[in-house]
């Protein structure tokens, strides 16, 4: 669970810097779906 958790906050870092909207919703998809 931490490996994901890390990448998921990596992820969601990422898309921050890129300041795409579209890409933080498929982060988010991403995340729900790993749990």
């Amino acid at each position: 669970i931490k490996k994901m958790v890390s990448y998921g906050e990596l992820a969601i870092s990422n898309r921050k810097r890129q300041g795409l909207m579209t890409s933080v919703s498929d982060t988010g998809e991403a995340a729900a779906s790993a749990f």
